[in-house]
C-alpha cells in the first residue's frame, strides 16, 4: 500500500488586503490653537473650518453619549431634517445646543467661535465613567443646493466629538473622535493613519521607512502605521515601528488607471486630458487650501 507523506506548513497566514473604496470627505475642522489657552466651558471653543460647499454648523453641549450615537444612526432625510427644524435635541439628549450658523462661502477657511452655556452644570462631567460628550459638533451639507449633484455614496455629514480640559481630565482640549454620513444613511468612524517621516513634501507621500526609495503604499493594521512600500511589505511580518503583528494592509496611494483601446486614445487625449484636469481641479484647490491654512 502506497503511503502518502503529508507536510504541515507553519509559515506565516497570507496578508490580504481589506476592501476599501475611495471616498471624497469635504469636511475638515480643526480647534484653533488659542482655544487651548483658555477654560472652554466658560469662554468657550474657536474651530477652524474648511468645506467645499454650502453647509449648516450644528453644536451640542453635554451630549448623552448612548442617544447621541443613536441618533447618528437615522436614515439621511430624518436626520436632516431634525437639524434643520430644530428638533433634533427635541428629548434634551444633549444639556444645551447653540444656534445653528448657515455658512456658504467654498473653499474658505472659517473661523467659528461657539460659546459656551450661561450657567453650564459641571455635574455632567464627576461621574466615571462619563455617559456624556462635553461637545459634539455637527458639520451638515446644505444638500438643498446639491440635491442633483449628490448620489449615494457622497458624505453629506461629519460629527466631531470634542473632548474639553477639565479638572478631572487635564488633558488638552481636542477631537477625540469624528464620525461621517453617507447619504444612503451608512456611518463611517474617522480613523487617522499615522506616517513617521520628516519629509515636508505636500505633493507625494514620503518614502518608505525601509528601502527609502520608493514611495509609500501599505498601510498596515491593526497599528494604522503607513511607512512601507508594496515591494518592502512583502517582506516583513510585524510593522518595522512598532514591531506589531501584521494582520491586513490597506493600499494607499494608488494611482487611478482608465482603460482604453489605443485607437480610442489617439483620438481622445487632447479631450481626455482636459477633462481630467477639470475633474481634479476642485481637489487639489481643497488640498492647497487645507495645506495654506492649517500647515498640513
Amino acid at each position: 500500500m502506497d503511503h502518502e507523506n503529508h507536510v504541515m506548513s507553519c509559515g506565516q497566514p497570507q496578508k490580504m488586503p481589506i476592501k476599501s473604496q475611495r471616498l471624497r470627505n469635504p469636511f475638515l475642522l480643526k480647534i484653533d490653537s488659542e482655544s487651548l489657552k483658555v477654560d472652554n466651558y466658560t469662554d468657550g471653543i474657536t474651530l477652524n473650518i474648511v468645506c467645499e460647499c454650502s453647509f449648516w454648523l450644528f453644536s451640542f453641549w453635554a451630549v448623552k453619549i448612548k442617544e447621541f450615537h443613536e441618533k447618528l444612526a437615522y436614515d439621511w432625510l430624518t436626520i436632516r431634517n431634525l437639524l434643520i427644524d430644530n428638533k433634533f435635541n427635541q428629548d434634551h439628549f444633549a444639556y444645551y445646543s447653540n444656534d445653528p450658523e448657515l455658512y456658504q462661502n467654498e473653499y474658505s477657511k472659517i473661523i467659528h467661535k461657539i460659546n459656551a452655556p450661561d450657567q453650564f452644570d459641571s455635574k455632567f462631567f464627576t461621574s466615571n465613567p462619563r455617559d456624556r460628550y462635553p461637545l459634539a459638533i455637527i458639520l451638515l451639507l446644505n444638500d438643498r443646493e446639491l440635491e442633483e449633484q449628490l448620489h449615494n455614496n457622497d458624505i453629506v455629514m461629519m460629527a466631531s466629538i470634542i473632548h474639553l480640559k477639565d479638572s478631572l481630565v487635564p488633558l488638552s482640549s481636542s477631537v477625540i473622535g469624528q464620525y461621517i454620513k453617507r447619504k444612503s444613511g451608512i456611518v463611517l468612524n474617522l480613523q487617522d493613519l499615522y506616517i513617521c517621516s520628516e519629509q515636508s513634501n505636500e505633493d507625494h507621500m514620503p518614502n518608505c521607512i525601509i528601502c527609502l526609495d520608493n514611495h509609500i503604499t501599505r498601510a498596515i493594521l491593526p497599528c494604522r502605521h503607513a511607512c512601507v512600500c508594496s515591494n518592502c511589505f512583502d517582506q516583513i511580518n510585524t510593522c518595522p515601528l512598532c514591531r506589531s503583528p501584521i494582520q491586513n494592509f490597506i493600499m494607499i496611494n494608488q494611482p487611478i488607471q482608465t482603460e482604453m483601446s489605443s485607437d480610442e486614445g489617439d483620438n481622445n487625449n487632447n479631450q481626455q486630458s482636459e477633462n481630467l484636469h477639470d475633474n481634479n481641479r476642485p481637489k487639489e484647490s481643497f488640498v492647497h487650501k487645507i495645506q495654506k491654512f492649517f500647515g498640513f
